[in-house]
């Protein structure tokens, strides 16, 4: 059986899920990652909130999870990582030094759980 995981479960031990069932939502099962069957899609890029002092970005359609997310900084020639947030999303970090404002065109670079690399261009859309 194929699942998706969707979101995290706070009060759950690393590495659980929680089925929304009756009972307490444990189960004697075996978790193994696979590609997501996205077929023939192009990833795809959602922003919440985000505007030329501030980004958040979720990866969609990705075969392979990005655990690594990059974003290139134009003046001084360096990707800068984005931290992953608890919701999905990919941030820079709030202690972080990054070119402001965020250009509305991006370079950014993923690197998939098994450390293949895809750099890709688009343009903020909130």
């Amino acid at each position: 059986m194929v699942v998706f995981v969707k979101d995290l479960c706070p009060e759950c031990l690393a590495g659980s899920l929680d089925f929304a069932l009756n009972g307490d939502g444990r189960w004697d099962i075996q978790i193994q990652a696979i590609q997501c069957p996205v077929g023939n899609t192009k990833i795809e890029y959602k922003f919440q909130g985000s505007n030329p002092w501030y980004i958040k970005l979720q990866i969609r359609n990705a075969r392979i999870p990005a655990t690594h997310v990059e974003i290139y900084q134009e003046h001084s020639r360096v990707w800068k990582a984005l931290q992953h947030t608890s919701d999905g999303f990919w941030v820079f970090s709030p202690n972080d030094h990054y070119e402001k404002p965020v250009p509305e065109n991006i370079q950014v670079r993923l690197t998939s759980a098994h450390g293949d690399q895809v750099e890709d261009n688009f343009r903020i859309r909130n």
